[in-house]
């Protein structure tokens, strides 16, 4: 799927996904070590805000960067303190090492790991967690 496909089932996209389970976020947070009102996270492939919106709710401050700029619209304005960037996860243009946490909410796949990782590891700091699921 190209961002102009998912641009044009952003409004569907935005009322149909159904959220991940509060367990996951638990997890997440166990996996960094510290609560959400303390992380920097940049949610890569952020579409509506699904996993951005459970973020910022548990404290979080939250740059969401997706390549569709509708769905990217629909966030931005459901989640007016979310930053939201229109970019690809294969080229952030996000300084290095500002992230505690970057989260691929099944949108891995649409990168070039080859690529994307790298991209990962360089803008998150020391000690910082990649979280990616399905």
């Amino acid at each position: 799927m190209t961002s102009s496909l998912f641009d044009s089932v952003a409004a569907s996209y935005a009322t149909t996904r159904p959220p991940y389970p509060a367990a996951l976020y638990d997890a997440i947070r166990a996996a960094v070590g510290r609560p959400y009102r303390e992380l920097t996270v940049l949610d890569v492939g952020a579409g509506t805000g699904i996993a951005t919106e459970a973020m910022v709710r548990r404290g979080a401050t939250v740059i969401a960067v997706d390549p569709a700029r509708e769905m990217l619209a629909r966030l931005a304005e459901a989640l007016p303190r979310a930053e939201a960037i229109c970019a690809n996860g294969n080229a952030l243009p996000i300084e290095d090492a500002v992230a505690d946490l970057v989260t691929y909410a099944q949108a891995l796949h649409w990168t070039a790991p080859e690529q994307s990782v790298p991209e990962a590891m360089r803008v998150l700091r020391p000690g910082g967690v990649v979280a990616a699921w399905w």
